[in-house]
């Protein structure tokens, strides 16, 4: 696999713009993969150490004192541009974009994309907590009704009781 060059990219991005002062590529976990011009890795580095305890920043600029600082996210890779102040942020974030997508393209041709995980297929999920089932409204009407046709003395016993379960008397 042939090793793709960082630093060209982040020199072309930057090319032709007299107001840019550094320019740094990073991965996604803050390593240095490319730099412009060779001394410049320390500026931009101090600028994006200010910037990363932000958040997960995607894209922006931030005009500190006189200068300004454009960086963009992309995938598994970053960029920060540090420019004069009299530098176009606009003009400066969409060649930053337009690395980034650059840098992702080279990625996937390259074939050192992470493959995608196949979706799982999934069951639908149960209730943690399941509702007891009521009793059907006819069971319970048909209890209420045995219960008020019962004599005072027969409510507590049941009626499968040895009465009930005693043959017929034979015939004499």
């Amino acid at each position: 696999m042939d090793a793709f060059d960082f630093s060209g990219l982040v020199a072309r991005a930057v090319a032709g713009l007299d107001d840019v002062r550094a320019c740094l590529l990073l991965s996604r976990d803050g390593l240095t993969l490319g730099a412009y011009p060779v001394g410049g890795e320390e500026q931009a580095r101090a600028a994006w150490s200010r910037v990363e305890p932000i958040g997960d920043v995607e894209r922006g600029f931030l005009v500190v004192g006189d200068e300004v600082w454009v960086f963009a996210r992309r995938g598994a890779y970053a960029c920060i541009v540090v420019g004069s102040g009299s530098a176009k942020a606009g003009v400066l974030l969409d060649r930053l974009e337009a690395t980034l997508r650059a840098a992702e393209e080279a990625r996937m041709q390259a074939g050192t994309a992470p493959p995608q995980p196949a979706p799982a297929v999934r069951r639908p999920r149960t209730p943690l907590h399941r509702e007891p089932k009521p009793e059907p409204a006819d069971q319970v009407l048909e209890e209420v009704a045995r219960v008020l046709r019962m004599p005072d003395d027969a409510v507590g016993q049941s009626p499968s009781g040895p009465a009930a379960s005693a043959p017929p008397p034979a015939p004499p």
